[in-house]
């Protein structure tokens, strides 16, 4: 008798919070970041049929559920024509790192 082998359950992630978590490393290197709306628009678009099929969202629009998204992480974001523009408020760049090379170690 063979005995089943469970695999770990990992949580679902929808697309749109994958495309934020991915974001959320690049506006913390650099502030300011833009990026193709389309990706985020073709997600928000399946979640939202997705939900149709269950009676939800009758009304709402992909640009709609990208900013109901982002609305909660504390980002400001804008659409410039075929763009999403998001940034962190308040982000400063860090400060320069100096470092010494000795001439003898290469």
């Amino acid at each position: 008798m063979r005995r089943r082998i469970l695999k770990p359950h990992r949580p679902y992630r929808n697309p749109l919070s994958r495309l934020a978590d991915e974001m959320a490393a690049q506006l913390a290197e650099r502030g300011q970041v833009r990026s193709a709306a389309a990706p985020w628009l073709a997600a928000a678009a399946a979640i939202i049929t997705n939900a149709r099929g269950c009676g939800w969202e009758r009304d709402t629009t992909p640009p709609q559920m990208v900013e109901r998204v982002l609305q909660p992480l504390g980002w400001v974001w804008r659409w410039e024509g075929e763009e999403l523009v998001i940034e962190l408020p308040g982000w400063t760049p860090p400060p320069p790192r100096v470092v010494a090379v000795q001439p003898s170690l290469f």
